[in-house]
């Protein structure tokens, strides 16, 4: 129950839901009480229970539950999942990756307000994701989404989705790194055939994400972010800073975008 969790209690609160708050720690359960959230280990009273939120951090695998998670896999939705129902009126660009996303995030949001639309940037950059529950229809989320969010995301959809690239990384977790690129292509998931995917072609372990395309049958448009781009964006920049290839290919998906 750190900041993901007790956004999650508040934002079901709002909603006149039943909360039930549980964490494995006594030290954070003491906190959540003092805080007013009701404790309760619901896995006891398994009928009672419509919908399990579990925070990023949780390895289902590893955590004192995790029968009674597995048998409930059904019931288990994400942070982003819950953002995502509240706020479908809303365009929704999520950014993915092992690095860049803070960068590509920011550079999107300085374009769009330059351009003087409302945008508000959520999820690892900044405030929690369910820090604004319900927000005008004409506002623009941009969202930094981890792979922690994307194992057990089953419902979250965005207009634009982006993986900016694939190294080893967190593997502790995830295993391998042909599981962590899994875990990271859900984010194209749920599109359907009037939405946007892009992808690094620079990246070796990004490409891979084509044959997931493939198998998965999924149905957005794919977008390519690929050498020749990168290139051409080169030759157009004039910045010391931005001349590197992180940078570069950084620039290269916040333009597709």
């Amino acid at each position: 129950m750190g900041i993901t969790g007790r956004s999650v209690a508040k934002t079901f609160k709002k909603l006149n839901a039943e909360v039930f708050c549980w964490d494995d720690n006594k030290k954070i359960r003491k906190k959540i009480k003092n805080l007013n959230f009701p404790l309760n280990k619901f896995w006891l009273n398994q009928n009672s229970i419509d919908t399990i939120v579990i925070s990023p951090g949780i390895d289902i695998s590893k955590c004192k539950i995790k029968n009674y998670l597995k048998k409930n896999s059904n019931k288990i939705i994400t942070d982003l999942d819950l953002f995502f129902e509240l706020n479908k009126n809303s365009l929704i660009i999520s950014i993915t990756g092992t690095n860049g996303k803070s960068t590509v995030c920011k550079i999107i949001e300085k374009i769009l307000k330059t351009a003087r639309y409302n945008v508000k940037t959520v999820g690892n950059i900044g405030n929690p994701i369910l820090s604004s529950v319900i927000i005008k229809k004409k506002y623009i989320f941009i969202i930094e989404v981890s792979s922690y969010q994307l194992q057990y995301s089953k419902l979250f959809r965005s207009k634009h989705a982006a993986i900016l690239n694939i190294s080893p990384d967190h593997l502790e977790r995830h295993k391998n790194i042909k599981n962590y690129t899994k875990i990271k292509s859900r984010i194209f998931f749920a599109q359907n055939s009037s939405d946007y995917s892009y992808i690094n072609l620079t990246n070796k372990y990004s490409r891979l994400i084509k044959n997931i395309f493939k198998t998965q049958k999924l149905k957005s448009k794919l977008i390519l972010v690929n050498k020749s781009y990168c290139n051409f964006l080169l030759k157009k920049i004039n910045n010391k800073y931005f001349k590197s290839k992180g940078n570069i290919e950084n620039l290269a998906f916040a333009y597709k975008i």
